[in-house]
């Protein structure tokens, strides 16, 4: 897996590049946003290790004077859904886990809670980034941060370059790291007699490769393994998975991962019905081996059964790097696309969209009315032609709430499959805000009909609009640019920079967030080039910083 390291010059001039948040950096070597050591002995003191994570000069100690020591920050960051709050930790003590807690501009003096942090083995050798997620927090503007590094724990943690953004600037994305496929091996064992690389039984769009790994069908232990190793090693990072893809047609339930000989347990995998006619690719989150070096993969990919099963594509990363369904992002509902829809009330209906902002702009919107016959008003939206989910998908819908409806609640295909629950954040008070929620649940269902309440049984009138289904949301590009850089897609779908670049890395992603090339450009121009017009997403680093632009040819 490629790394790319960045000096604190460069990730001061890459945090000022990035737009959509007041102040993105709280606390680094040039950036001091206030800061407050409860204890006598907390302060800023020298960095007691520089390594490729952090080599600031100075950085925040925790004092010693008790358990729950705090460090206070003091930003003023509008927090938007996708953000993470990003530190870094060199805890050479080995306590933990450190605690985060947050206050609203709106809220003075009320903890909000932000999450507890375990922190990784590695970071009592050196700095390791650690974050969590800020999507309970979306909408509210954080001024005070309360970060207990330590937990209940009376000794001294060192934190440093601490910010706020969709994705780690230390450890930014890279090609995935595969560990089987048609061109990479990395050594592979079957247990069974019969296991071994065969034909593989059916090419379709999610594996077409020639080759794949059978299970076996010879089971002399319960669960029947095939282990890989990974070569080189693999060491994963925050937000890694290791990725999968099944083909299964006798049906076996499911799967489960071990690193290492069993010392790191990677997770279980049911699989979807759909696997057996074709295949399905799977993941499993890598959060908990953040730091461990992987050395062998261990799939049982049969849950304890004697049923052979086909594997391939076998990968670090953090994304798929798989074709999404050829459909890409499907919407139900838009100002183009309409899918049929019913009202439950009788004033509910089309309107002209209330408030124009950046998360909606359509000219018109649906409004679920207020004359309430039943509780849990509904719309119906019927997606045109069905939809069937696949890993990773999502439903995503976008709302306008200026009376303060507590909450969502989607169904589909007349309740026979149940959505989920949302709860509207304050933000949409004022103005759009999209929400989401997982197809987990779904995946391999098709669906017929959506049925969404959008006011939680309620007579309070709701506006919606942009409902689709993707794997990532198409509203949440961050527009930048590097400093006198300049970068477009020409008509024969070469990336283009206008000026010549030295090193600088190129990701091209198509809209749905899907992973279409990643090169080096020496040069003016990519290598690769797209064959298909439409949108893409174009991000670049270089020592200039990192630009992120949606472009299309």
């Amino acid at each position: 897996m490629k790394t790319i390291t960045f000096n604190l010059m460069v990730l001061a001039v890459m945090l000022l590049s990035f737009s959509g948040q007041s102040q993105t950096y709280v606390y680094d070597d040039n950036v001091n946003s206030g800061i407050f050591f409860q204890g006598t002995d907390g302060a800023e003191v020298a960095n007691p290790i520089s390594d490729s994570v952090n080599s600031s000069s100075t950085c925040a100690m925790s004092s010693t004077d008790g358990n729950w020591q705090q460090i206070q920050f003091f930003p003023n960051i509008s927090v938007s859904t996708g953000d993470k709050f990003y530190f870094s930790v060199y805890n050479p003590n080995n306590v933990g886990p450190g605690q985060i807690q947050f206050e609203y501009a709106s809220a003075p003096g009320v903890w909000q809670y932000g999450g507890d942090v375990s922190y990784d083995s590695n970071a009592a050798n050196g700095w390791i980034e650690h974050n969590v997620n800020l999507n309970s927090h979306a909408g509210e503007v954080i001024n005070k941060i309360i970060f207990m590094p330590a937990g209940n724990n009376s000794s001294s943690v060192y934190v440093d370059n601490i910010y706020v953004h969709t994705e780690s600037i230390i450890n930014p994305p890279s090609g995935p790291t595969y560990v089987y496929n048609d061109n990479v091996s990395s050594g592979i064992f079957f247990e069974s007699t019969n296991g071994g690389e065969v034909a593989n039984p059916v090419s379709d769009d999610v594996n077409s490769s020639a080759n794949c790994a059978f299970s076996g069908t010879d089971n002399p232990f319960p669960w029947l393994e095939i282990q890989f190793f990974p070569t080189p090693s693999y060491t994963p990072v925050s937000g890694d998975k290791l990725f999968f893809s099944v083909y299964n047609p006798n049906a076996s339930p499911g799967a489960q991962i071990q690193f290492n000989s069993g010392a790191f347990f990677g997770g279980n995998v049911t699989y979807d019905a759909t696997n057996t006619t074709g295949w399905v690719e799977y993941s499993i989150d890598l959060d908990d081996e953040i730091g461990n070096e992987i050395t062998q993969v261990v799939i049982f990919p049969t849950e304890g059964t004697s049923i052979g099963v086909y594997l391939d594509n076998i990968y670090f990363h953090n994304e798929s790097v798989l074709s999404p369904p050829s459909s890409g992002t499907t919407y139900v509902y838009n100002e183009d696309v309409s899918s049929g829809i019913f009202f439950e009330s009788t004033n509910g209906g089309e309107v002209a969209n209330p408030v124009s902002d950046a998360v909606n702009s359509s000219a018109n919107c649906a409004f679920s009315g207020t004359d309430n016959p039943f509780p849990w008003l509904e719309l119906q939206f019927f997606p045109t032609p069905a939809y069937t989910p696949v890993a990773g998908d999502k439903l995503f819908f976008s709302i306008y709430n200026p009376n303060s409806s507590p909450g969502a609640q989607i169904q589909f295909n007349s309740g026979a499959f149940f959505g989920g629950n949302v709860t509207y954040d304050a933000n949409n008070t004022t103005g759009w805000v999209e929400y989401s929620i997982d197809l987990d649940d779904e995946i391999g269902s098709q669906i017929t009909q959506i049925i969404l309440y959008p006011t939680e049984g309620t007579n309070i009138g709701v506006y919606i609009d942009n409902i689709y289904f993707s794997n990532s949301s198409v509203l949440s590009v961050e527009n930048s640019a590097f400093v006198e850089e300049g970068i477009f897609i020409n008509q024969e779908g070469v990336v283009n920079f206008e000026r010549s670049q030295n090193g600088t890395e190129l990701y091209v992603f198509d809209i749905t967030g899907r992973l279409i090339f990643n090169e080096v450009i020496n040069g003016k121009t990519s290598e690769n080039t797209l064959n298909k017009r439409g949108i893409y997403i174009v991000k670049a680093a270089n020592e200039h910083g990192i630009t992120t632009k949606k472009l299309g040819f």
